[in-house]
């Protein structure tokens, strides 16, 4: 059923400043779309009223076919815990969790964490970590903590998975590693991807692009 967004607009402050102006964007299951455009054109906004973290100001967002503004807080946070996973440009790593520990946070609230150990270790070793389960952020380089982000994101095995600029704080190494990472999980997994990037090599990685300007959807085109 994948993401539908129906007419979405987000206004901000008063008087309202228009961020998002009447979007109609379908993004399918198993779909890799990149979400492009200048800073303040809309893309980090859009991603956050997709990914459920915000609320539109007028208009529809359905998940699955679940209209998410008519889900009770409850309901919707279960939803994102099982069926969502978010990268950002910084890790958001809890500091007094071990990277294993970190991994595994998600699984805490429906008491998975001793089942799901093995499969943090197996994602810790797909990311060049397996080596360095029990260090601390602290020990880790800017580059490992976002692959430790990486591997957290994908604990619970979500269908989507909604990424904010992953590789923005990264040299071109370690950019091009969390890539490869996002585009293994979309061939072998089916895991749909929204990702917001301003690098244009990471874009054309997605097989879709989706430009805003001004709010708006300017281009929207598959890959050829």
């Amino acid at each position: 059923m994948g993401i539908c967004a129906k007419r979405i607009s987000k206004t901000i402050g008063r008087p309202p400043v228009n961020i998002l102006t009447n979007i109609d964007l379908q993004i399918p299951d198993g779909d890799f779309a990149a979400l492009t455009g200048r800073s303040g054109s809309g893309k980090s906004s859009l991603l956050y009223l997709l990914s459920s973290l915000d609320t539109a100001s007028t208009g529809v967002i359905e998940i699955d076919g679940m209209d998410i503004y008519q889900m009770d807080p409850e309901a919707l946070g279960q939803f994102r815990n099982e069926k969502m996973g978010f990268i950002f440009q910084f890790h958001y790593l809890l500091t007094e969790l071990t990277v294993l520990e970190n991994v595994l946070f998600p699984t805490r609230k429906l008491g998975q964490s001793g089942q799901k150990k093995a499969y943090a270790e197996h994602l810790l070793n797909q990311v060049g970590l397996g080596d360095k389960l029990h260090r601390f952020p602290r020990q880790l380089s800017g580059g490992e903590q976002q692959r430790v982000a990486i591997a957290r994101a994908f604990i619970m095995d979500p269908k989507y998975l909604f990424a904010d600029e992953p590789t923005g704080s990264l040299d071109s190494a370690n950019g091009q590693l969390v890539m490869k990472i996002l585009s293994e999980a979309h061939a072998t997994q089916k895991t749909t991807i929204i990702l917001v990037t301003h690098d244009p090599y990471f874009a054309d990685m997605a097989k879709r692009q989706i430009l805003l300007s001004d709010g708006q959807i300017l281009i929207d085109e598959l890959e050829t």
